[in-house]
């Protein structure tokens, strides 16, 4: 009900995540605006079944996917809903007809921004890879962090676990590219994927609580990890509660939410590439809380 909607709501814009990126990074409060719209509109087509919302879904993914690429895989997860949940051949076929446009603007979208090589360290390629030795580095610092690019200015010969990661992996990089002059970036993140295969799969089993908690101070990371970590029990506590009633509803949710997680999950975990995902994620805390503080469900215009 609004009463329950308000302490969500609350909690999703006042939380410390929220505070201290949205002014550290303002592109994220764009991408919760946009993945907002999706929601919304995902929703509204289900129950109207109206081309206009399939418009809005177009261009919220157009959108988001000018900040971010992930918002395509959003097309992609809720493809898997129309095909074994709602089973509406109308709204599969108006789906399909978004993840084509999609598929082509991204296509459009990489293919105008296309990068050398000597600019995917910043592009990302390279820091996904590197990644892999985070717990590697975390065990020879001690700290609980990832670190900035900008410790080494910082703090002179002192290394961040950013820098040290980086340092490991250029120095795999170096003994392969000496033994395969020729490789290519799908060839070599293969190659890699191989040889760290362990660390990998650890890595990615990981990647929901890095998701939430991980930063580059160590102070705020074990805030986050202990805050959201009970903050996300109590959500998944009132989706499971939510779901007996409105199970369409909330699998759209979780469906458009998954398909914004996915590419951090296969590739980098970080706090701050999850204020989105939380902000939409923690106005479920509003049902419990709710509960808690003595409001009643409301029906009617209440609800």
């Amino acid at each position: 009900n609004k009463e329950q909607l308000f302490w969500g709501l609350l909690i999703a814009v006042i939380n410390p995540l929220y505070l201290h990126f949205t002014i550290k990074n303002t592109p994220e409060v764009y991408s919760a605006l946009i993945l907002g719209i999706s929601l919304f509109s995902y929703i509204r087509l289900l129950k109207t079944g109206k081309i206009i919302y399939a418009v809005y879904i177009t261009l919220s993914v157009l959108a988001g996917m000018s900040i971010k690429p992930v918002f395509f895989l959003i097309s992609i997860t809720m493809l898997f809903h129309w095909i074994f949940i709602n089973r509406n051949k109308k709204l599969l076929a108006i789906h399909i007809v978004i993840i084509v446009i999609s598929l082509f603007s991204y296509f459009a979208f990489q293919s105008l921004t296309k990068l050398e090589r000597q600019q995917m360290n910043s592009y990302g390629f390279d820091d996904i890879l590197s990644r892999v030795f985070l717990f590697d580095a975390i065990k020879e610092t001690g700290e609980i962090n990832l670190g900035t690019t900008e410790d080494l200015l910082l703090h002179g010969p002192i290394k961040s676990n950013y820098l040290l990661c980086n340092e490991k992996y250029n120095d795999w990089l170096k003994d392969y590219s000496a033994s395969n002059p020729d490789w290519t970036e799908s060839r070599l993140a293969f190659d890699f994927t191989k040889a760290h295969l362990l660390k990998s799969v650890l890595l990615r089993a990981a990647s929901p609580v890095l998701f939430i908690s991980l930063t580059s101070n160590s102070t705020e990371t074990i805030i986050y990890f202990f805050l959201y970590g009970f903050l996300s029990v109590i959500t998944i506590i009132s989706i499971k509660r939510m779901y007996r009633n409105n199970k369409e509803d909330i699998l759209i949710i979780l469906y458009v939410l998954a398909g914004y997680y996915l590419v951090f999950f296969l590739t980098l975990s970080y706090a701050r590439y999850s204020l989105p995902f939380m902000s939409y994620f923690l106005v479920f805390n509003g049902i419990l809380i709710g509960k808690i503080s003595g409001f009643k469900s409301g029906t009617g215009k209440n609800s």
